[in-house]
């Protein structure tokens, strides 16, 4: 069996961020909840980065928390706000991340393969 270490990926933050949103686009008619926030490592409803974490998200696209959350904005009582999937600043820049994941994927498989017996 084939095993890749994840921690050698450079590409796998970005599809960390990607779940998530995929999650609650499927799941959850794209509403952010406390769970997606806690998956993208924010301690909701404190809405800091939860102790010892870096953001998952691009620091490209949102490079600071303030500035992820105007995107992803916590629910507050009586009302959800929906994921932000602008196509210029979110969708375009990740369809980048997520080729190079795949080369990356694709390159270390084909090195673990030379090396089975």
């Amino acid at each position: 069996m084939l095993s890749i270490d994840e921690s050698k990926l450079k590409t796998a933050k970005h599809v960390k961020c990607l779940s998530p949103i995929r999650h609650i686009i499927t799941h959850n008619n794209g509403f952010v909840d406390d769970k997606f926030l806690k998956n993208c490592g924010i301690d909701y409803p404190n809405t800091i980065l939860a102790a010892g974490n870096t953001p998952l998200w691009d620091t490209n696209i949102w490079p600071d928390e303030s500035t992820f959350l105007k995107s992803y904005q916590p629910p507050v009582p009586n009302n959800q706000f929906q994921a932000s999937l602008a196509i210029d600043s979110v969708i375009i820049p990740y369809l980048k991340h997520s080729t190079d994941f795949i080369d990356e994927i694709l390159s270390e498989f084909i090195k673990a393969t030379k090396q089975l017996p």
